[in-house]
């Protein structure tokens, strides 16, 4: 039997480390400005993948228009940045910077005509 082609770097990366409070299954509740006094209610799912080496997470919203999704979340030692890759159901990929402080959880990206921002 073959061992794993890459199989040594499947190990935790520290940089993910400050996001392993999100690994578990979470029901969610939340807002769009787009749909005022509306409660959106759904699931986000997060884990390790690759042996820590990159977070996973996975989320739907019980709500016509609002896509399901999956983001992969990686560190850039250099940039000393971290960041998600996002796709959806609609076939949309965005890249998001992130950031965990004490008190906040938040991804954004900054792009001409259609920035968005979540803050948890």
């Amino acid at each position: 039997m073959a061992d794993t082609i890459g199989s040594e770097a499947a190990i935790p990366n520290p940089a993910l480390q400050p996001l392993g409070f999100l690994v578990g299954e979470w029901r969610t509740e939340g807002s769009h400005p787009l749909m005022p006094g509306k409660i959106l209610q759904g699931r986000t799912s997060f884990g390790w993948s690759d042996g820590g080496a990159f977070l996973v997470m996975r989320s739907e919203i019980d709500e016509p228009g609002i896509p399901s999704g999956i983001g992969i979340f990686g560190a850039d030692d250099d940039a000393n940045e971290c960041s998600m890759l996002y796709f959806d159901e609609r076939g949309v990929s965005r890249r998001y910077l992130v950031e965990v402080r004490s008190d906040q959880w938040k991804w954004w990206r900054d792009t001409p005509g259609f920035s968005q921002r979540f803050t948890a």
